[in-house]
C-alpha cells in the first residue's frame, strides 16, 4: 500500500466513526423523546363494560370527562417529531358527496399544510367514484387534482358515496395499512394541529369522538379518529348503503354506547358558541372570553350554521364570528380562486 493513500483511508474512517456516532446519538434522542411523548399523552377515562372487555362505556365517560384537562398543546412539538418518523400511519381525511364540497377540502387540506405544528401526515380525501366513470363535474376534478398536486392528497373514490354519506366511515375503517385516522367534516376551519390526539393511546377503542355539545352523550360527526378495522367497515357499510346514513348517525348506532368521548374543548368549537350564551355551558370560565376559546380551539365547525361559502353570508357578523366568516373567505379565494362555484 503506498504511503500516500493512507490519509486517505484515515480520514475514511474518521467520517465513518463520527457518522455512526452521530447516529447512535440521534437514535437514542429519539428513544427519550418517544418515551416522553407516552408519558405525557393521557389516555381518555374509561371503565371496560363487563361484555365488551374492549369497549369503552358512554355513560361513565358522560358523567367523568368534564372535569378531564384536555391533552396539553405542549405536547404537540412531542406529537409533530413523532409523526414524521409515522407520517404513512396516520392520516388526516375528509369526504365530500357533492361538487361545491371540492373547494371546501381543498381549504381543508391548505389549512393543514400551513400549520407549523403539524406533522407531514398522510392526506386522504373520499369522493364519489361516479365523478370519475362519468367525466361529470369538470371544476371539480380540477379542483381534485389540485389537492393532489399542491398538498400530496391521495384520492379514493368511494361507489355509492352521494347517497350514503357515512360510506367515508367503512372507506377509513379499509385504511389496513393504517394505523389512525382523524377524519374531519369538510364544514370546518383546521386552526390548530391535531397529531397528539391521533397519538393518544386508545387501547381496544376503534373510534375516538368528541361529544356533541349540543348532547352531551352522543358522539359528533365534526371529529373521529378511528383506528382501521376491516369487521367495523363491514359493518358500517351495511347500515350506510340500507339506510343512506349520515357518519353521525352510523356513530352513534354502531359506537355510541363504547366510542372513546372525549369534552369538545379544545378539539371541536361550534361556531354558534360565539353567538349563543345558552351554548357555553361546556366552557368553564368565570367570564365568558372569545377570545380564549378561539386561541385554544383546535377546529371550528360551521355546521348547522350559514353556509361561509355563500356570498355575504357573515354579512351582519361581530367579533370571533365576523372573524371566521372572513377567514373561509379568503382563504377560499387564495385557494380556490376562479374555481369558485
Amino acid at each position: 500500500m503506498s504511503l500516500n493513500r493512507l490519509p486517505i483511508r484515515a480520514a475514511a474512517a474518521i467520517i465513518f466513526i463520527f457518522s455512526f456516532l452521530l447516529f447512535l446519538s440521534g437514535y437514542i434522542l429519539q428513544q427519550q423523546s418517544i418515551a416522553a411523548l407516552s408519558a405525557a399523552l393521557p389516555t381518555p377515562t374509561h371503565t371496560r363494560a363487563q361484555k365488551h372487555s374492549a369497549q369503552i362505556s358512554r355513560q361513565h365517560l358522560a358523567a367523568g370527562l368534564t372535569s378531564q384537562p384536555p391533552i396539553a398543546a405542549s405536547n404537540d412539538l412531542q406529537a409533530q417529531f413523532l409523526l414524521a418518523a409515522h407520517h404513512k400511519t396516520h392520516a388526516y381525511a375528509t369526504a365530500i358527496t357533492t361538487p361545491s364540497e371540492a373547494c371546501h377540502a381543498l381549504q381543508l387540506f391548505a389549512g393543514l399544510a400551513a400549520l407549523r405544528d403539524t406533522a407531514p401526515t398522510t392526506r386522504i380525501l373520499y369522493h364519489p367514484a361516479s365523478w370519475a366513470a362519468t367525466g361529470a363535474h369538470p371544476t371539480a376534478a380540477r379542483l381534485l387534482r389540485s389537492a393532489t398536486v399542491r398538498y400530496g392528497v391521495r384520492l379514493v373514490p368511494v361507489p355509492g358515496l352521494e347517497a350514503a354519506p357515512a360510506l367515508a366511515l367503512a372507506a377509513a375503517f379499509r385504511e389496513a395499512d393504517m394505523r389512525r385516522i382523524a377524519l374531519l367534516d369538510v364544514r370546518g376551519i383546521l386552526l390548530q394541529s391535531l397529531d397528539s390526539l391521533l397519538l393518544a393511546p386508545a387501547e381496544g377503542v376503534v373510534v375516538t369522538g368528541i361529544r356533541d355539545p349540543a348532547a352531551p352523550t352522543r358522539v359528533g360527526e365534526a371529529l373521529l379518529v378511528v383506528t382501521p378495522d376491516e369487521v367495523q367497515a363491514a359493518r358500517v357499510a351495511e347500515i350506510a348503503e340500507r339506510d343512506g346514513a349520515t357518519v353521525g348517525g352510523v356513530v352513534n348506532e354502531l359506537f355510541g354506547n363504547y366510542a372513546a368521548l372525549l369534552p369538545s374543548h379544545p378539539w371541536v368549537t361550534p361556531l354558534g358558541v360565539f353567538k349563543t350564551a345558552g351554548r357555553r355551558a361546556a366552557y368553564r370560565m368565570g367570564a365568558w372570553d372569545a377570545g380564549k376559546v378561539r386561541n385554544e380551539s383546535r377546529y371550528v365547525s360551521f355546521a348547522g350554521e350559514r353556509e361561509p361559502w355563500r356570498i355575504g353570508s357573515g354579512r351582519g357578523s361581530t367579533g370571533v364570528v365576523a372573524e371566521m366568516y372572513r377567514r373561509w373567505e379568503k382563504t377560499r379565494a387564495e385557494v380556490c380562486g376562479l374555481d369558485l362555484m
